[in-house]
């Protein structure tokens, strides 16, 4: 995942900046929305890369908008993230 800070590596620590960064206890600081979502199949059907705009709102937070691209690789069936990179 590319963060603020540059390339995050390893879903452990994936998991812990979302979690500091959009999440308290359990439950989201705001609304999460996508717009202007586009998906390209690549590889056939097992990759996808996925392009929009996320619009975060509300929680007595300043609303965030911006760009994202996303690849996605499909494994046995299931769909997963292999790279996020927002800003």
């Amino acid at each position: 995942m590319m963060g603020n800070n540059g390339l995050i590596w390893g879903r452990p620590a994936i998991r812990a900046l979302l979690e500091r960064g959009f999440w308290r206890e359990g439950k989201p600081l705001q609304q999460l929305r996508f717009e202007d979502v586009v998906i390209r199949l690549v590889g056939g059907n097992n990759a996808a890369i996925v392009t929009g705009k996320f619009i975060l709102t509300g929680g007595g937070r300043p609303d965030a908008s911006g760009r994202f691209s996303t690849i996605w690789e499909k494994k046995n069936g299931t769909w997963m993230t292999v790279h996020d990179h927002s800003g």
